[in-house]
């Protein structure tokens, strides 16, 4: 049990009434005055050169306002690396990828355009597997690696390899050889398609002044507003990103998609905003996908279970760009030995460019990947020394002050207690844990273990407004996804304040207003905002503090808030309600009371 009033305790859905009625409004609901609406001409090779594109014929199509190619307007971006154009320039590295953008009166003008459209092509050697194209002789998606602009960090790029991340602890060779057994074994993941149920959807305006305003249901506003403004070269203010609810993310809406090729168009029809969705098939061939994973794992141990070292070689097909793949091959190194003390590791990650669907984040990305290899791992390990498998994962768990992989001294660290408590719950060692059923069907009871690092360091802040009603605006950054953040909000204010819940609002995101929020990711979000809010509800509560005391004459310090309620310490005892203060005139005819707070 708690104390708690509302945390930990079910409450209706903030977002529940909106999405039930239909007045959530979602990517695809926006719909602007004199909206244009975008289609693309895609590849129908997975590599060529472009030698020629013929648009003449749907730019003459009525109807059709705008016809563009990549070679007219080259723009290339990217989170690691800008080597992804908005529209294919000179050649094409995968089926399905744009090359030109129609903007038309209609969606059904600008379907018909894109058929019109007529490009050559001289088909060039496609590698479809990340281990062949790290080959000498392999094809070349990207000749030149020098010729983008790199951010954030020099990537570590050459041939179809487009980063290396590599961690190295102790000595590994003399960890083998202190071995008493050794496993080696290759484990295989497969490429995978989100499947959200809204596909992705964008539409953009950009004014006279080239200020891009864009309504999209990204999961990470404040992410696609620095991809625009680091892209574009534009300062923070000329762009703006209002979000939208979200069909479903789970990362595949972390980056720019549609939001691209919107741009692309509207930038040349100022003033009149374009509007970009894609089909189904558009979601599968040019969004992104979880990527393939060849995981490697070499594991040296005594005969008591004790790990002595481990050596592992990952292989991420990233497809044809780096985008989100060497933040997936770093989580997938660090998180590649398990939650286990291991006191000499070699791990080298390859991010590899190939001729597939561009991949990036999916959930809790590269860490399922190497999760499964590696838990796996441990049971071929038990198996070979004869060695229960929880018993194993028992002798090598990371305990309080262990060593992680990267180095750090860890603490609050709950692995075994986790086993204990999981040993007791299967009924672990009362019995067999796998047989065969009277009726022939098998039965088994199995665990692993993992441990996923979050985004950090990282920021969030957020405002919360009081109105002269007393009731509440809750302002933040992060997306409504489905996981309930709207709800976790409210409560965190409900419970801080005291205030009901029909009293509280979770205003839309717009990044012209909203406080700045890294992104909705990583597992981050509940925690980040959470601490945030409590901050600035607590700003609230100094402020009511400092009325309080004024209206009532008294010393600020001879009144607190507790439980939603203000009160005056000895004196008359006053009290006034922070949910009733609409009633009591604290709250009127002086400044707005506006808590900020920011983890």
């Amino acid at each position: 049990m708690n104390d708690y009033q509302v945390i930990g305790k079910s409450v209706n859905r903030i977002d529940a009434y909106r999405k039930v009625t239909g007045e959530a409004i979602f990517g695809p609901d926006v719909n602007q005055p004199n909206q244009l609406y975008g289609a693309v001409y895609r590849s129908p090779y997975p590599h060529a050169r472009i030698l020629s594109v013929d648009t003449s014929a749907a730019k003459a199509l009525p109807g059709v306002k705008v016809v563009i190619t990549g070679r007219e307007r080259p723009i290339f971006y990217g989170a690691n690396i800008a080597d992804e154009p908005f529209l294919a320039v000179d050649k094409v590295r995968y089926y399905g990828e744009a090359v030109a953008a129609v903007a038309a009166d209609t969606l059904e003008i600008a379907l018909e355009a894109v058929k019109l459209i007529k490009a050559e092509y001289e088909p060039l050697p496609v590698v479809t597997d990340a281990i062949e194209a790290m080959k000498p002789d392999a094809p070349l998606l990207h000749e030149d690696w020098s010729v983008y602009a790199e951010r954030a960090k020099k990537m570590k790029s050459s041939g179809n390899v487009c980063d290396v991340f590599k961690i190295r602890k102790g000595d590994v060779d003399k960890g083998f050889e202190e071995a008493d057994v050794i496993v080696e074994n290759e484990f295989k993941t497969s490429q995978i398609q989100h499947m959200t149920i809204e596909t992705h959807v964008a539409t953009v305006m950009v004014d006279s002044r080239n200020k891009v305003t864009c309504w999209t249901s990204a999961q990470s506003p404040f992410v696609t507003k620095n991809y625009f403004t680091q892209t574009l070269g534009l300062p923070q203010d000329d762009v703006r990103i209002i979000g939208t609810y979200l069909g479903g993310a789970f990362g595949s809406k972390y980056d720019l998609r549609a939001e691209s090729i919107a741009y692309i168009l509207a930038a040349e029809v100022k003033g009149t905003p374009v509007k970009v969705v894609f089909d189904r098939t558009e979601d599968f061939i040019a969004s992104v996908t979880r990527g393939e994973a060849t995981v490697r794992i070499k594991t040296g141990a005594k005969k008591d279970g004790k790990i002595t070292a481990i050596e592992t070689n990952i292989y991420w097909d990233t497809g044809a760009y780096a985008t989100m793949g060497p933040n997936v091959a770093i989580n997938g190194a660090i998180a590649s030995c398990g939650p286990y003390e291991v006191p000499n590791v070699r791990i080298n990650s390859y991010c590899i460019v190939t001729n597939k669907p561009i991949c990036g984040a999916y959930r809790g990305f590269g860490v399922p990947e190497t999760n499964w290899a590696s838990e796996n791992q441990m049971d071929a390990l038990a198996k070979k020394l004869g060695i229960d498998p929880l018993e194993l994962r028992k002798i090598n768990a990371l305990h309080e002050d262990s060593i992680s992989v990267t180095g750090e001294k860890l603490f609050s660290v709950g692995l075994l207690a986790s086993l204990n408590a999981a040993e007791e719950m299967l009924g672990w060692k009362k019995g067999e844990i796998a047989g065969v059923r009277p009726n022939g069907k098998l039965w088994g009871r199995g665990l692993a273990c993992f441990f996923k690092m979050t985004s950090s360091p990282s920021t969030t802040s957020c405002i919360v407004k009081l109105n002269e009603d007393s009731t509440a605006v809750i302002m933040a950054g992060g997306s409504e996804q489905g996981q309930g953040s709207q709800t976790m909000m409210a409560q965190i204010v409900m419970e801080e304040l005291g205030l009901p819940q029909d009293q509280i609002t979770v205003a839309d995101i717009d990044t012209e207003f909203t406080p700045f929020d890294k992104s909705t990711t990583s597992s981050r979000y509940t925690f980040m905002m959470g601490n945030a809010l409590i901050d600035a509800c607590n700003d609230i509560k100094n402020q009511l503090i400092e009325r309080a005391a004024y209206s009532w004459n008294v010393l600020k310090e001879n009144v607190y808030v507790e439980a939603g309620v203000i009160k005056e310490r000895g004196g008359e005892g006053r009290s006034a309600e922070i949910a009733k203060l609409g009633k009591s005139g604290f709250v009127k005819e002086m400044p707005p009371i506006v808590g900020r707070g920011t983890f």
